[in-house]
C-alpha cells in the first residue's frame, strides 16, 4: 500500500538508498535491519559470507592447518597436506616422497617417508644402495651394518645369511662373501 518509491527499503543483508537499488553486503560485513543503513564491519580478524544478516554470521577465517570458505565450515588439512596461512586457500600437498600429520600448518611438517631421506619440507630422495631409513622423518639415511645389505629406497637392511659376511654399506647380496671356506684350513 505504499504510495511512493521511497517507501521501498532494502532488506537485511542489503544496503542502498530508500527507493533505490539494493546491494548485498560484502564479505566481512553484515546488516541486521531493513532500511538504508550501511552494512557493519565484522570485528577485526573475523569475516562473514556476502549478504550476512547478523553479527553472529561473523566468524574467524579458517585457521592455518584448515581450509574452507570464510565463515566456515573449516575442514582440517588431511595427511600429506598442510596450510600455513589463514583463509580460504586450499591445503597444499607435501613434496614427493613425504607425508604430514592431520592439520599440519607448514611445509616443514612434511617428513620424508620410510626409505627416503632429506630435511623436513623436502626434497626427499631414496636412500642409496647400502643405506636405509626405517623411521619417517629422519633427515638422512644410515649405512647398513656389516653382514647386511640394501637396495635403493630400502626401509631396512637384509641379513646376508649364515656363513656370509659383507662390509658396512653393502649394496647387494653379491657383496656378501662366503667366509665358511676361509675357516677350513
Amino acid at each position: 500500500g505504499s504510495s511512493t518509491p521511497k517507501a521501498c527499503t532494502c532488506n537485511e543483508g542489503f544496503t542502498g538508498p530508500n527507493g533505490g537499488d539494493c546491494v548485498q553486503c560484502e564479505q566481512g560485513k553484515y546488516k541486521s535491519v531493513d532500511g538504508s543503513e550501511s552494512c557493519q564491519d565484522c570485528e577485526e580478524g573475523k569475516t562473514s559470507p556476502s549478504g550476512s544478516t547478523s553479527q553472529d554470521s561473523c566468524s574467524i577465517e579458517c585457521a592455518p592447518g584448515t581450509s574452507g570458505p570464510d565463515g566456515g565450515p573449516c575442514n582440517k588439512c588431511g595427511e600429506g597436506t598442510y596450510k600455513a596461512n589463514p583463509g580460504t586457500e586450499p591445503c597444499e600437498t607435501c613434496p614427493d616422497n613425504s607425508n604430514s600429520a592431520l592439520e599440519s600448518i607448514n611445509i616443514f611438517e612434511c617428513e620424508c617417508n620410510v626409505g627416503y631421506g632429506g630435511p623436513g619440507g623436502g626434497p626427499c630422495t631414496a636412500c642409496e644402495n647400502g643405506k636405509y631409513n626405517s623411521l619417517p622423518g629422519m633427515s638422512g639415511c644410515l649405512l647398513c651394518d656389516a653382514g647386511k645389505f640394501s637396495n635403493e629406497g630400502a626401509p631396512k637392511c637384509t641379513d646376508c645369511g649364515v656363513n656370509f659376511y659383507s662390509l658396512n654399506g653393502s649394496s647387494s647380496c653379491d657383496a656378501c662373501d662366503d667366509f665358511s671356506f676361509s675357516e677350513i684350513g
